[in-house]
């Protein structure tokens, strides 16, 4: 009797003599078979899970509080994590800059980087252009980066523009709406 590729369910062909009971109890034996493998796959897991403790679901998140003027040439601590303890950990960051002068300023770069890990993720954006004589856009850039953390690590969000020419966006420039604010968000996955 022919099998099914995936979970190997047997079927008759039209050829085959009708047994039905037959058929039914090779399929019924079958399924229960496969059933009791992923019910076997699934309680090692478990045990797995419940051997390694508790996993408190742990995140927060964090707005820039007040507008960050940029230097020409270096690279500017934007946003911080508090110390990540171990696990795996996913850090979200949003960076909206304005220009601060109505010349065109050079592209801005932004990056996550881990106190230990280093940098994991990085963008760069400059102005659409400009309308008269002012610079048009806000660059923004989001960031995201997977850290795996063995005791403690510090993810930051840092900004560099080799002409300085930018602030960084914070909650209060937008009237506390928090739209588009410069902010991060970190969630631990995994133990």
């Amino acid at each position: 009797m022919p099998t099914t590729p995936v979970y190997l369910f047997p079927y008759p062909l039209a050829t085959d003599p009708a047994d039905g009971p037959k058929g039914f109890s090779d399929l019924a034996l079958r399924v229960e078979a496969v059933l009791q493998q992923q019910v076997n796959a699934l309680d090692s897991r478990l045990d797995v899970l419940e051997a390694a403790g508790p996993m408190a679901l742990q995140y927060g998140s964090t707005l820039l509080g007040s507008q960050l003027s940029m230097s020409a040439g270096s690279w500017l601590n934007v946003l911080s994590t508090p110390s990540l303890g171990s696990g795996k950990w996913v850090v979200f960051a949003q960076a909206q800059f304005n220009p601060t002068d109505n010349t065109m300023p050079n592209p801005i770069v932004a990056r996550l980087s881990g106190s230990v890990s280093g940098i994991k993720s990085s963008a760069e954006a400059g102005l659409e252009g400009t309308y008269g004589s002012s610079p048009v856009g806000r660059p923004e850039l989001v960031l995201h980066g997977v850290f795996a953390v063995a005791t403690s690590e510090v993810v930051t969000v840092q900004a560099y523009s080799s002409t300085g020419r930018y602030w960084v966006n914070s909650h209060a420039d937008l009237q506390a709406s928090g739209a588009n604010a410069t902010q991060m968000v970190w969630i631990r996955v995994a133990p």
